[in-house]
């Protein structure tokens, strides 16, 4: 039987029991905020507010649909979305932005007349929610990590690969290349700001199986950025997706 890791972006549309995978470890925990019925979201990257951020919430429940979709909406330019009439109840409220999720966390909603002091007006939440690399141009080297990283085995570069960068902030494309054969890319001279590098590559036959590479990666321009470029990226498929090992073969994310 083929084996088709794909990556899980963003909140896994919502599936069953609220665990969104992620590469290390594939389940991850959410912290909970109580709130009363009106309260604000604040949205932002770096301290910096971000406007047009989508802000979901959903109801739980104990049963298929485990949850159910009861508010979407925008942020503004301050990076606040007020939040008016829930119920008292349990939700979960998640963040995302051309299609990729932010910070999420469990809510909640606790009836009017309840006096408690961990109860919050505001809950402030991050875009996105995953490593950023700052660096001064949008190049380096893609090579790909064998399914089982401990045997050791040669990491062959990504070749053929087509990546598309984004501008993130507001999720439109820029331009699109390919990866080299020996694995490295260089996109041209792009204006300080934060971009998704989006890697895709068709199917091939790897150790396990048909595979194929599928995610991306945030990447800051910043003339003041200490790397010229991206380090060594080693990328691998699991079941939870597109992960990344830096140069010392630790996770990054």
């Amino acid at each position: 039987m083929n084996h088709r890791p794909r990556l899980a972006i963003g909140i896994l549309s919502f599936l069953g029991a609220i665990s969104p995978c992620r590469s290390s470890g594939c389940a991850m925990g959410f912290a909970q905020h109580k709130v009363k019925s009106t309260f604000v979201v604040e949205i932002s990257y770096h301290g910096q507010p971000l406007q047009g951020i989508e802000t979901e919430i959903s109801r739980e429940t104990h049963q298929e649909p485990y949850l159910i979709l009861v508010s979407s909406v925008q942020s503004d330019e301050n990076g606040r979305v007020p939040i008016r009439g829930l119920d008292p109840g349990d939700y979960f409220l998640a963040v995302k932005h051309a299609g990729i999720g932010g910070e999420a966390v469990e809510l909640k909603v606790v009836g009017e007349g309840e006096g408690d002091a961990s109860i919050e007006n505001t809950v402030k939440l991050g875009w996105p929610n995953r490593k950023v690399f700052k660096i001064r141009r949008v190049a380096g080297k893609l090579v790909r990590t064998p399914f089982d990283f401990r045997t050791g085995s040669a990491e062959p570069p990504l070749a053929g690969a087509k990546l598309t960068l984004t501008d993130a902030l507001p999720g439109t494309r820029r331009t699109a290349s390919v990866v080299q054969t020996n694995g490295k890319f260089e996109f041209g001279s792009l204006d300080a700001g934060l971009y998704i590098v989006y890697i895709k590559q068709d199917e091939t036959k790897g150790p396990i199986g048909d595979e194929r590479i599928d995610g991306d990666i945030f990447v800051e321009v910043s003339r003041d950025a200490t790397d010229l470029e991206l380090p060594l990226l080693r990328l691998y498929m699991s079941d939870c997706g597109m992960g990344i090992r830096g140069v010392d073969g630790n996770e990054i994310f």
